[in-house]
């Protein structure tokens, strides 16, 4: 077949939405199929560059912005791309017909897909977009409550109402649902067919690893850019719990916006001795700091389906995180703690036993790794693409 791929952020060197868009256009193209690439200006590898995967290919096409453009926000920017692929896509279309098309990124049902103007039938995800802050947690937002607010609000008000949103939706021949929120959000918007494949994606370039040299002191990672919803400070609070006997020690890894408080944060809570702040890396090192850890921490407040699981998991690292959107997906008990959210205090200190817990039980600590290596293996592009094509009975 030939497939059109829409993914604003396209890079198998780089994480999250970036990996995700290019392990699935790999995907398709090591099942034979003919994939082109519309993708940002910002995408590797160059644009013109056509590859081979078996018996299939990959063509990457950048559509670049105007410089006024270029100096808008992302979401501005985002939705003028979204213009750019739907014009150059119904010229393709018209002059040579796609089979398929397939939107991954930007990967949220608000901002939509521009495919459903052309005539090309397609796939719209894995996507998120449903996912609401619980209330409970507003004091780890701070000021930044309103503007979570509004955008909970939109949520189940306004998007509903979109007509691009709904279009873009009801005109899929699938829509793929990161989380249990964004399946609802789906089925409101008019979704023919729904239905729920995490958007966390295993890249090729990980290396699946069961097993690791183990230290007295439990290594934990923490990785995430330093936004409000993301709860750095709620790791902080949860690991401040955790009995003073057991020896652990906290990684964090990102940059952004709260990343100059959280040396206050950690000098408060008593803890700077345990806790190392990396900042912003490459994301191969961040891929070197999961072979070095023994525990993933994950504590965001609002989620799609993070790719920092998959990545850890692959690794061979158990996850402790809250039983929330995606995350509360990925993490079962065979592979982690997806400690129940609904009360903030009752979840730091199920957080601080699950590590007392793994310092002191290292049988289920293997166990939970090798779980969470077979469970990742499970979501490499090519097996998520296996699922997709039973799902439309291709």
């Amino acid at each position: 077949m030939r497939i059109l791929a829409f993914a604003w952020k396209y890079d198998q060197d780089r994480g999250s939405e970036f990996v995700i868009s290019a392990g699935w256009v790999a995907a398709w193209a090591a099942a034979g199929h003919a994939v082109t690439v519309l993708t940002g200006p910002d995408a590797r590898p160059a644009s013109g560059t056509t590859t081979s995967i078996g018996t299939g290919t990959i063509a990457i096409h950048h559509l670049d912005y105007p410089r006024w453009i270029s100096r808008r926000g992302p979401i501005f920017r985002y939705l003028w791309w979204q213009r750019m692929a739907m014009r150059r896509a119904r010229r393709m279309h018209a002059d040579c017909p796609f089979d398929l098309g397939h939107h991954l990124s930007a990967a949220n049902m608000g901002l939509g897909t521009s495919l459903y103007k052309t005539s090309i039938p397609y796939v719209f995800g894995p996507v998120g977009g449903g996912q609401i802050a619980p209330t409970a947690y507003r004091p780890w937002f701070g000021c930044h409550w309103t503007t979570e607010r509004i955008r909970g609000l939109c949520v189940t008000h306004i998007i509903p109402r979109i007509p691009w949103s709904r279009k873009s939706t009801n005109c899929a021949e699938i829509v793929l649902c990161a989380n249990r929120e964004s399946v609802v959000l789906a089925r409101r918007l008019g979704g023919r067919k729904v239905v729920q494949e995490v958007d966390a994606l295993l890249p090729s370039s990980f290396r699946l690893l069961g097993s690791r040299s183990r230290s007295r002191e439990l290594r934990i990672l923490w990785v995430g850019r330093t936004f409000p919803r993301k709860g750095l400070r709620f790791a902080l609070e949860a690991l401040a719990q955790v009995d003073p006997d057991i020896p652990w020690r906290l990684t964090v890894l990102g940059g952004g916006p709260l990343a100059g408080e959280a040396p206050r944060w950690i000098s408060t809570l008593g803890i700077s001795k345990r806790v190392d702040l990396r900042g912003q890396v490459p994301w191969q090192n961040v891929q070197e700091s999961y072979r070095n850890h023994d525990v993933f921490l994950f504590t965001s407040l609002r989620d799609s389906g993070p790719s920092q699981l998959m990545e850890a998991m692959a690794m061979g690292l158990p996850v402790i995180t809250l039983d929330l959107h995606g995350q509360g997906v990925l993490v079962a008990s065979d592979r982690g703690f997806a400690v129940p959210a609904k009360n903030p205090r009752a979840a730091k200190a199920a957080i601080a036993m699950a590590i007392a817990t793994l310092h002191r039980d290292r049988d289920m600590l293997k166990r939970l790794s090798e779980s969470a290596v077979a469970y990742a293996d499970a979501h490499s592009g090519i097996k998520k693409l296996d699922r997709l094509l039973n799902a439309m009975a291709l």
